[in-house]
């Protein structure tokens, strides 16, 4: 009996406890110097870019930057929107790129290519360098005006060029001389 009277008293101080702090967060004067409501505001798809700036602005301009107190992530935030939103502070829409993928892919109804392993299809055995042979590519790209001219990039094997479609690669020496 005073277990579950234990759990019923815990219950309504919890209740109570939930209403007061979230009156406490509607009944503010909204001063974004007081509260950190640039929290929200970087959540809300709808608030201006630019109003949410100046919040997070006035909020820390006289406090100290902690550790785990959300500056650096509002930061990067910032850095990353700051390429995406419109001149009036308008934030792209959440599902902007899931729906551009959408268009594409209805327009485009075959994405895949036709590519084909050149080798090589089997592994070296290691020798004083490592895996030799094995490497990655970083950037292909595609000349605008000649269909045939291609560029592959790889970080340690340089910049190779195919004039020919891909058949035939030569290593060059300089990017510049190259294009």
């Amino acid at each position: 009996m005073k277990k579950s009277l234990s759990v019923l008293a815990l219950g309504l101080l919890y209740l109570i406890m939930c209403k007061n702090a979230t009156s406490q967060i509607t009944v503010s004067t909204r001063d974004t110097s007081d509260y950190p409501y640039w929290i929200q505001m970087m959540q809300d798809p709808g608030a201006n870019y630019f109003v949410t700036v100046s919040a997070f602005e006035k909020y820390w301009k006289n406090q100290p930057i902690k550790r785990s107190s959300g500056w650096k992530v509002f930061k990067r935030w910032e850095y990353i929107m700051k390429g995406r939103i419109s001149s009036d502070g308008a934030k792209p829409a959440p599902d902007n790129v899931y729906n551009s993928w959408k268009t594409f892919t209805a327009n485009n109804k075959s994405v895949s290519g036709s590519w084909v392993s050149l080798g090589p299809a089997s592994i070296p055995s290691p020798g004083p360098a490592g895996y030799e042979g094995l490497g990655r590519l970083n950037v292909v790209a595609f000349y605008p005006t000649n269909q045939n001219k291609i560029y592959a990039g790889s970080p340690s094997g340089g910049l190779w060029l195919s004039g020919d479609n891909g058949s035939t690669w030569t290593r060059t020496e300089r990017l510049m001389r190259a294009i």
